[in-house]
């Protein structure tokens, strides 16, 4: 297969930027392996509300979940209809997205009431046994005022650049690339929820005590903004579990690593390859400072993308493309 970086011209004329001839997805094996992540994440999510006690506002999550299902039903009627598979192809995306994203938020937020010992000391002597100290790494960063600016947009906008791309790659109609985007993310979200409740955190700025930053060199909430929601959840006993109950609880694994990462897949044969290796670097290290992660944190994430990414490729470019 080429591999090959394309010509400017060729990434937005041709091919539409993934930097290989136009394949097709392979559509059931990549829907069994979706299918399983979603099932494994909702029976663990099950296991713990059973375990713990916790009762899921079903009517705060109905919305989402009749979402999906009409978003995933607009996508078989337009495969069939239509000879133009872009909306289709839309559609399943928003449809597969939301109920990864349902999945991951209820497995990572509700199985903080499993109360499972909290990892901050011992990811922070991991950091410090490799001469890592991240508080020092965020004093010398407040320093620079222009450069914490400077991460807290890209931190933020991680998100919102990776469905960019996405979104490109379904214009060009290259789906394959679609699909590998998309599968890669749902994989990594439910793995990384699962690990999370294993080992839950507060983060480095908690643990180390860097609360008088915030406003003061800091971006209010850095670091923090899950904080309420964390005690809620880790010491709190209201057994309602609702949509107001979550948030981006995560700290080991960090998927804002595994986000990062996602640019850098997604435009790796482009001539924008060296940007995109710019800005995940960028925002890998954006996580230390605004996201309050622990840099063993990255390295949990940067594995989960890697091993996500290989499986994603595979079942949507076969066997050569993973090799």
């Amino acid at each position: 297969m080429n591999t090959a970086p394309l010509s400017l011209r060729d990434f937005i004329l041709q091919d539409g930027g993934a930097g290989t001839p136009q394949v097709r997805p392979r559509p059931v094996a990549l829907a069994v392996a979706l299918l399983a992540f979603l099932a494994l994440s909702a029976l663990a999510s099950a296991v713990v509300f059973a375990q713990t006690g916790l009762q899921l506002a079903w009517g705060d999550f109905q919305p989402f979940i009749v979402l999906a299902v009409a978003m995933l039903g607009l996508s078989a009627f337009c495969y069939k209809r239509y000879d133009d598979k872009r909306l289709a192809h839309a559609a399943a995306v928003v449809g597969v997205a939301t109920l990864a994203l349902l999945a991951c938020g209820v497995l990572s937020n509700g199985g903080l009431r499993l109360r499972m010992p909290l990892s901050d000391p011992m990811l922070a002597a991991i950091d410090a046994s490799f001469g890592i100290h991240v508080d020092a790494i965020v004093q010398w960063s407040v320093g620079m005022p222009w450069l914490i600016d400077a991460l807290g947009v890209i931190y933020n906008a991680s998100h919102l650049i990776l469905a960019a791309l996405i979104l490109w790659f379904i214009i060009r109609s290259h789906f394959a690339k679609v699909w590998e985007l998309v599968a890669t993310v749902a994989f990594s979200m439910q793995i990384v929820a699962f690990v999370s409740i294993l080992m839950p955190a507060w983060g480095a700025m908690k643990h180390f005590g860097l609360y008088g930053l915030q406003g003061n060199g800091l971006p209010a909430g850095a670091g923090i903004y899950h904080s309420e929601t964390f005690r809620a959840l880790y010491e709190g006993t209201d057994p309602l579990f609702t949509l107001d109950s979550m948030n981006g609880v995560v700290t080991f694994p960090s998927f804002h690593t595994v986000l990062a990462l996602l640019i850098a897949q997604a435009l790796w044969l482009t001539p924008l390859r060296w940007l995109a290796v710019a800005l995940t670097g960028a925002t890998i290290f954006s996580t230390i400072p605004i996201g309050g992660h622990y840099v063993i944190d990255l390295v949990g994430g940067a594995a989960i993308w890697l091993g996500c990414a290989m499986l994603a490729n595979r079942l949507t470019h076969g066997k050569a493309a993973a090799q």
